[in-house]
Parts: structure tokens; C-alpha cells; sequence
């Protein structure tokens, strides 16, 4: 549901037009390739995690946790968890703060660079589950029941795919903004709500008995680190940029 409707979210975006000098540029076909290469590639990494059910005995589990996770094995919170998937959603359309800026140049630049960002993160946070396996803390936990336990998601611990979004589309936005320097006069207050909002999801995914710390601080890690990189790597030259600038003046006057 988030996966669409954040797809559905930068249709929109595309829809918009563009009028002064960015510092950022979409590099037409390896782009594109690339990014639905991610895409596909959390299609089928989807598909294996939910495909085939885990099985899992209850009673091997190896309770020798580090400890910190294991201070995550008696939570249990549905509202909790409803509350982070709302919260995602919201941070999820953040983007929309720069098509509301009309002295923007390239929002579809903006929205192109975002799917990128959003569609590695997610490649990079299925793969890892794919491959760790990791139990959830619900499946520790002796209060549940024994389906509550053994559920379809239980082997999708490792890392926090909302850790990994929330700060994703928190550095992101920074990045842009700050470059971009868009609502540079806010910014001061801006940048605080983005971060505490992504902290907020991830604690909540921890109230909620989805995630181990360990979860969390490594999805946040990934998530940053593809919101800030792809973004820097799609920089104009200075030279480039000043180039644009000049001409934007130009035909202003």
C-alpha cells in the first residue's frame, strides 16, 4: 500500500512544470534504467519474502539477544504500528512541499530523483531481508498467541523498511532544500520536523514490537545514506549550473 501510494504521489508530480535553474539533473536513459532495475528488483525480492512462509519452532528460539534488542521482545502495540504506517505516509508525500514552490525549476527533476531514491532504499532494505531472515521481537514474545507469532512478516526484522523510508524521504528533502536553498528562511524549523518525524515512525515501529533497535539504526542508516548520495550524485558542474543561471536571468529580462 505505501510502495503505491508513493508511485501514485510522483505521477502527480511529473504533471508539473518548471521555470528556473536547479542544481540537479536527471541523466535521461542510464537513469531510468537504473531506477526500474531497483524497481523490479524489489518486485521479485517482495515476492520472495511473502511468497513462501517462514516456518518456525517456537521452541528453538535462542533467546541470547544483545542488551539492547532485547529489551524489544514484550512489546506489542497495534495502535503503535498503525500510527508509524500513518506517519510514513505522510513523510512519504513530502515532496509535494517542493511542487508548492513556483520559482522551482525542475520538479520533475525533483520527482524523477525521488523515485530513484526511494526505489534503491527499498531494493537495499528487501535484500537484507531477503537474505537475514532476522525474527521480528513479536516472535519472542511469550503473551502473543502462537499465530500472532508465526505470522507471513515474522522473518522481516532486519532492517526497519520504515526506519529505512522515514529517513530516506527526511534526508532527501533536506538535501534538496538546502541546495536548492527552498524555504531557506524556514529551514531552521523545517529541517527539526523532518528529523523528528522519521525518529518518531522508527520508535513507534520499536513501541510496536516490529523492529529491534539494531533494526531501526541500521534502516535509518541505509535510508539517509540513498537520501543524501543519489541526490549528490546527480549534482550539475558549478560551471553548468552558472551557465543555466545566466540564461534564466537573461530571459527573465
Amino acid at each position: 500500500m505505501l510502495r503505491s501510494f508513493c508511485l501514485f504521489l510522483l505521477v502527480l508530480l511529473l504533471n508539473s512544470t518548471f521555470l528556473n535553474a536547479s542544481n540537479y539533473k536527471w541523466d535521461g536513459d542510464k537513469d531510468t534504467a537504473a531506477t526500474m532495475l531497483a524497481i523490479s528488483g524489489i518486485s521479485q525480492l517482495i515476492f520472495m519474502q511473502y511468497g513462501e512462509q517462514e516456518e518456525i519452532n517456537l521452541d528453538e528460539l535462542d533467546y541470547d539477544l544483545n542488551h539492547i534488542d532485547i529489551t524489544a521482545i514484550d512489546n506489542w502495540s497495534p495502535t503503535a504500528s498503525l500510527i508509524s504506517d500513518a506517519l510514513l505516509i505522510t513523510e512519504l508525500a513530502m515532496p509535494l512541499v517542493l511542487v508548492s514552490e513556483k520559482s522551482l525549476e525542475n520538479r520533475k527533476t525533483y520527482s524523477l530523483l525521488y523515485l530513484q531514491s526511494f526505489a534503491v532504499t527499498n531494493f537495499v532494505s528487501s535484500l537484507t531481508k531477503s537474505i537475514t531472515k532476522r525474527k521480528r521481537p513479536y516472535v519472542y514474545n511469550t503473551n502473543l498467541s502462537d499465530e500472532q507469532r508465526t505470522n507471513r512478516e515474522a522473518t522481516n526484522s532486519f532492517v526497519s523498511g520504515h526506519a529505512a523510508n522515514a529517513f530516506m524521504a527526511s534526508a532527501f528533502m533536506m538535501k534538496i532544500m538546502y541546495d536548492d536553498k527552498v524555504y531557506r528562511n524556514y529551514q531552521l524549523v523545517i529541517f527539526p520536523v523532518f528529523a523528528l518525524g522519521a525518529g518518531a515512525t522508527s520508535m513507534l515501529r520499536y513501541s510496536a514490537g516490529k523492529h529491534f533497535p539494531s533494526d531501526i539504526i541500521a534502516g535509518a542508516i541505509v535510508g539517509a545514506a540513498c537520501g543524501y548520495i543519489i541526490p549528490e550524485l546527480h549534482k550539475k558542474k558549478q560551471a553548468d549550473s552558472d551557465y543555466r543561471q545566466i540564461i534564466s536571468v537573461n530571459w527573465k529580462f
